[in-house]
């Protein structure tokens, strides 16, 4: 999908690159995502699911999307923020989130709540070249 073209243009669908080089491919219907995580900082690929606003008129879209990573340290991912047209830059795509990694605990580890991390990032839409 192109880049958004006017104000009220916000698609969510697409894939989107973090600013570590992880890769987001979502896919949008009607407010609800699905899609995949493949992250620089964990091997494999998580699926992800949640919702966002459904109106792509929105030029700031909340969102929300869950990813289980499995392995030997399985933990879970929650992400929230915002998909934003920035209408001073050529209408450029952003999603911007808060996250929060949930790791598993086990017996011999830490309580649930030593093994959280809250971190910040940003995502820009792939475009086509």
């Amino acid at each position: 999908m192109s880049k958004p073209n006017a104000i009220g243009d916000n698609p969510i669908s697409g894939t989107w690159i973090s600013k570590v080089g992880s890769t987001l491919v979502i896919s949008e219907t009607n407010g609800a995502l699905t899609g995949t995580f493949q992250s620089t900082e964990s091997t494999g690929t998580a699926a992800i699911f949640g919702s966002a606003d459904p109106d792509a008129r929105n030029n700031a879209r909340a969102l929300a999307f869950s990813a289980y990573w499995s392995g030997t340290s399985p933990y879970v991912t929650s992400y929230t923020g915002i998909c934003k047209v920035d209408t001073s830059l050529n209408h450029i795509q952003e999603i911007e989130v808060v996250f929060m990694i949930a790791g598993s605990a086990a017996e011999g580890f830490p309580p649930l709540w030593q093994q959280t991390n809250i971190g910040f990032d940003t995502f820009k839409r792939r475009t086509s070249t």
